[in-house]
Protein backbone atom coordinates (compact mmCIF):
# COMPACT_ATOMS: atom_id res chain seq x y z
CA UNK A 1 0.00 0.00 0.00
CA UNK A 2 0.86 3.33 -0.89
CA UNK A 3 2.46 5.46 2.13
CA UNK A 4 -0.60 8.54 1.75
CA UNK A 5 -3.32 5.33 1.19
CA UNK A 6 -1.84 3.43 4.10
CA UNK A 7 -1.83 6.62 6.27
CA UNK A 8 -5.08 7.88 5.13
CA UNK A 9 -6.87 4.06 5.58
CA UNK A 10 -5.27 4.59 9.44
CA UNK A 11 -6.17 7.86 10.23
CA UNK A 12 -10.04 6.80 9.06
CA UNK A 13 -9.89 3.96 11.23
CA UNK A 14 -8.35 5.18 14.05
CA UNK A 15 -10.70 7.99 14.60
CA UNK A 16 -14.03 6.34 13.42
CA UNK A 17 -16.60 6.13 16.11
CA UNK A 18 -17.00 2.36 16.16
CA UNK A 19 -12.96 2.87 17.32
CA UNK A 20 -13.97 5.23 19.93
CA UNK A 21 -16.07 2.67 21.71
CA UNK A 22 -14.26 -0.57 20.64
CA UNK A 23 -16.21 -3.15 23.52
CA UNK A 24 -19.89 -1.94 22.36
CA UNK A 25 -18.96 -1.96 18.48
CA UNK A 26 -15.78 -4.45 17.67
CA UNK A 27 -15.56 -8.19 18.06
CA UNK A 28 -12.43 -9.14 20.16
CA UNK A 29 -10.23 -10.01 17.34
CA UNK A 30 -10.77 -6.31 15.54
CA UNK A 31 -9.94 -4.96 18.76
CA UNK A 32 -7.38 -6.43 19.37
CA UNK A 33 -5.97 -5.43 16.10
CA UNK A 34 -6.80 -1.71 16.71
CA UNK A 35 -4.78 -2.38 19.71
CA UNK A 36 -1.58 -3.73 18.07
CA UNK A 37 -1.82 -0.70 15.53
CA UNK A 38 -2.06 2.25 17.91
CA UNK A 39 0.75 0.60 19.98
CA UNK A 40 2.61 -0.01 17.11
CA UNK A 41 2.55 3.32 15.83
CA UNK A 42 2.79 4.70 19.37
CA UNK A 43 6.21 2.79 20.03
CA UNK A 44 7.09 4.52 16.39
CA UNK A 45 6.37 8.28 17.87
CA UNK A 46 7.96 7.44 20.97
CA UNK A 47 11.55 6.42 19.15
CA UNK A 48 11.65 9.30 16.70
CA UNK A 49 10.50 11.60 19.18
CA UNK A 50 6.96 12.64 17.90
CA UNK A 51 4.85 10.61 20.65
CA UNK A 52 3.06 14.02 21.13
CA UNK A 53 1.92 14.16 18.01
CA UNK A 54 -0.51 10.91 18.26
CA UNK A 55 -1.49 12.33 21.92
CA UNK A 56 -2.93 15.49 20.45
CA UNK A 57 -5.25 13.19 18.13
CA UNK A 58 -6.48 11.15 19.91
CA UNK A 59 -6.98 13.83 22.90
CA UNK A 60 -8.47 16.31 20.82
CA UNK A 61 -9.40 14.59 17.46
CA UNK A 62 -9.65 17.94 15.43
CA UNK A 63 -9.59 18.07 11.63
CA UNK A 64 -5.86 20.15 11.79
CA UNK A 65 -4.33 17.42 14.70
CA UNK A 66 -5.76 14.59 12.45
CA UNK A 67 -3.97 16.21 9.60
CA UNK A 68 -1.30 16.32 11.29
CA UNK A 69 -0.93 13.09 12.53
CA UNK A 70 -1.57 11.72 9.13
CA UNK A 71 1.73 13.91 7.53
CA UNK A 72 4.00 12.93 10.16
CA UNK A 73 2.17 9.05 10.06
CA UNK A 74 3.10 9.30 6.37
CA UNK A 75 6.73 10.50 6.52
CA UNK A 76 7.47 7.25 8.90
CA UNK A 77 5.75 5.20 6.59
CA UNK A 78 7.78 6.75 3.71
CA UNK A 79 11.18 6.23 5.81
CA UNK A 80 10.81 3.23 7.39
CA UNK A 81 9.69 0.51 5.11
CA UNK A 82 9.32 -2.33 8.14
CA UNK A 83 6.98 -0.20 10.18
CA UNK A 84 4.93 0.26 7.08
CA UNK A 85 4.77 -3.46 6.08
CA UNK A 86 3.70 -4.21 9.93
CA UNK A 87 0.82 -0.97 9.44
CA UNK A 88 -0.28 -2.31 6.14
CA UNK A 89 -0.24 -6.19 7.31
CA UNK A 90 -2.82 -4.35 10.25
CA UNK A 91 -4.73 -3.20 8.29
CA UNK A 92 -5.50 -5.71 5.93
CA UNK A 93 -6.18 -7.58 9.16
CA UNK A 94 -8.49 -5.19 10.29
CA UNK A 95 -10.55 -5.24 6.54
CA UNK A 96 -10.86 -8.96 6.78
CA UNK A 97 -12.00 -8.32 10.40
CA UNK A 98 -14.92 -6.31 9.15
CA UNK A 99 -14.04 -2.91 10.05
CA UNK A 100 -15.04 0.08 7.94
CA UNK A 101 -15.23 3.95 7.44
CA UNK A 102 -15.97 5.52 4.09
CA UNK A 103 -15.63 8.69 3.25
CA UNK A 104 -17.26 10.40 0.19
CA UNK A 105 -16.80 14.39 -0.54
CA UNK A 106 -15.48 15.35 2.80
CA UNK A 107 -12.86 18.28 3.58
CA UNK A 108 -13.46 20.08 -0.04
CA UNK A 109 -13.04 23.71 -0.46
CA UNK A 110 -13.64 25.91 -3.66
CA UNK A 111 -14.32 29.53 -4.32
CA UNK A 112 -16.85 28.34 -7.32
CA UNK A 113 -19.42 26.37 -7.69
CA UNK A 114 -19.40 22.59 -5.83
CA UNK A 115 -21.62 20.37 -7.71
CA UNK A 116 -21.96 17.05 -7.70
CA UNK A 117 -24.79 14.46 -9.58
CA UNK A 118 -25.78 11.06 -7.64
CA UNK A 119 -23.85 9.77 -5.56
CA UNK A 120 -24.36 6.29 -3.55
CA UNK A 121 -22.10 5.09 -0.56
CA UNK A 122 -22.29 1.45 -0.69
CA UNK A 123 -20.87 -0.82 1.84
CA UNK A 124 -20.90 -4.79 1.55
CA UNK A 125 -18.66 -5.25 4.52
CA UNK A 126 -20.21 -6.86 7.45
CA UNK A 127 -18.83 -5.78 10.89
CA UNK A 128 -18.29 -2.46 12.30
CA UNK A 129 -17.11 1.08 11.07
CA UNK A 130 -19.37 4.15 9.33
CA UNK A 131 -19.86 6.44 6.40
CA UNK A 132 -19.39 10.12 5.94
CA UNK A 133 -20.52 11.97 2.45
CA UNK A 134 -20.97 15.99 2.32
CA UNK A 135 -18.63 17.09 5.57
CA UNK A 136 -16.95 20.00 5.81
CA UNK A 137 -17.69 21.76 2.76
CA UNK A 138 -16.91 24.84 1.67
CA UNK A 139 -18.22 26.69 -1.70
CA UNK A 140 -20.05 29.63 -3.48
CA UNK A 141 -22.27 28.05 -3.81
CA UNK A 142 -23.56 23.71 -3.37
CA UNK A 143 -25.63 21.60 -6.25
CA UNK A 144 -26.40 18.00 -5.35
CA UNK A 145 -28.12 15.24 -6.86
CA UNK A 146 -29.20 12.24 -4.64
CA UNK A 147 -27.22 11.58 -1.68
CA UNK A 148 -27.68 7.64 -0.60
CA UNK A 149 -25.66 6.00 1.69
CA UNK A 150 -26.19 1.80 2.31
CA UNK A 151 -24.87 -0.49 4.25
Amino acid sequence: MEPVTLATTIVALMFTEAIKQPGKALGEAATEKITQLITTIREKFKVVKREGILADAEQEPTPDNQLEFKRVLEQQITKDRDFGEKLTELVQQLEAAGVFRQKMLTDVETEETLEAGNLTQKSNLTGSGDQEMAKNLKAKNIKFGDLTQEI
